[in-house]
């Protein structure tokens, strides 16, 4: 669908989208908006929303963007756009695209598409039982990332959202109120209502290091030098424990050290994209 011109002086044919910006763009984000606009786009995508983070980040992986049956990368074919379709590769939106893509070790621990999810947006579902994608992410401090996720299965010992073993890990403890940070140090904070879709944010930075529930800071004393050694894991902690089940939509990670007004603008766009109160 779209707008046609009328002709004379007017560009005459169809329009899709405009946008405009109120500063000069870098050479790589005028070429990441010029494929993300390209119509080629919707062979790419689950649907067409568009929207652009505060700041272009390192890694972002968009549930609306790159999922993939297959578990191969670069060479996968059959999108998952379907309720229920199996998530084998999760392209990163921006960064260098298959080589950060989340990928799954076998088709049996492949987490599920969940089409409008929430505000009519799809989102990635695992299990909680076996389910689990892996990236290969070699990063020292400091970085921030970002997660627009749940977590359903809060009975029983730890469940991982997002971990790199021993290094960077968040995760929620056995009880309904209470979830943990590991940087070198493990740091328990308050963390209610779990089970709904909310930003958690992670600041990687030594002793300057934050977490951020919906842009409140949870840090208590979260602190260390360690990061991510090459393997990151979404859902569980080694693929063979721990494994949470999460709804998880957009996931970001930047190599840098967000101050809590980036943190802020970055918790505001995600809210209003998810319509997260």
């Amino acid at each position: 669908t779209g707008a046609f011109g009328s002709g004379g002086w007017a560009w005459y044919g169809w329009m899709d989208r405009i946008g405009v910006w109120t500063s000069a763009l870098s050479d790589a984000t005028a070429q990441q908006l010029s494929r993300d606009m390209n119509p080629a786009y919707a062979a790419t995508a689950t649907s067409k929303p568009f929207y652009w983070p505060p700041t272009t980040p390192t890694h972002w992986w968009d549930p609306n963007y790159g999922t993939y049956q297959e578990k191969t990368r670069a060479t996968a074919v059959t999108r998952a756009t379907a309720n229920n379709n199996p998530v084998g590769t999760w392209l990163a939106r921006t960064g260098t695209g298959a080589a950060d893509a989340y990928i799954a070790a076998s088709d049996a621990v492949r987490p599920l598409l969940k089409t409008s999810y929430q505000a009519s947006l799809p989102a990635l579902f695992s299990d909680g039982t076996d389910d689990y994608l892996t990236a290969s992410i070699t990063r020292a401090q400091p970085f921030t990332m970002y997660m627009v996720m749940d977590i359903q299965n809060l009975a029983s010992a730890y469940k991982y959202w997002w971990c790199c073993p021993g290094q960077a890990e968040i995760i929620s403890m056995n009880n309904t109120t209470h979830s943990q940070a590991y940087l070198g140090a493990g740091a328990a904070f308050a963390d209610s209502g779990q089970t709904t879709l909310r930003v958690v944010t992670l600041v990687a930075n030594s002793a300057s290091s934050k977490v951020y529930i919906n842009g409140t800071d949870k840090s208590a004393t979260v602190s260390g030098t360690l990061a991510m050694n090459g393997t990151v894991n979404l859902f569980t902690y080694n693929g063979a424990s721990y494994f949470g089940s999460l709804h998880c939509g957009d996931h970001i990670i930047d190599n840098s050290a967000h101050s809590a007004g980036t943190v802020a603008s970055y918790t505001a766009w995600l809210k209003g994209i998810w319509s997260i109160p």
